[in-house]
């Protein structure tokens, strides 16, 4: 499921994420299930997550980052070198734990 952002909402998720460190690294064996579930995992419990992606040229870096978001149902809110930016809302968070955007973030 992907979400269609505001540019404002897609500002403050970069201003939120910058100062994070990855939490899921992706090693040379690349994208598979157990990485992939893991990802599931981490956005259920933050709905944002930073992503670090193996050395590989541009191009590879943004279809993996593509990639991760289509198979996690998240929105890549922004793609620094090797870093991937995702986010996921949980409605089933507490409301402390949750993501503030400003405005709703629209279904697409």
């Amino acid at each position: 499921m992907n979400f269609d952002l505001t540019p404002a909402q897609r500002r403050f998720l970069r201003s939120t994420g910058r100062t994070r460190r990855p939490e899921v690294t992706i090693g040379k064996a690349g994208i598979n299930e157990n990485v992939l579930t893991h990802v599931r995992a981490q956005l259920a419990r933050r709905e944002l997550l930073k992503v670090r992606l193996p050395a590989l040229s541009a191009a590879s870096r943004t279809a993996s980052a593509d990639e991760i978001a289509r198979q996690t149902g998240a929105t890549l809110v922004d793609l620094v070198g090797r870093n991937a930016l995702l986010y996921r809302p949980n409605e089933q968070l507490p409301e402390e734990a949750r993501v503030r955007l400003t405005g709703q973030a629209k279904r697409s």
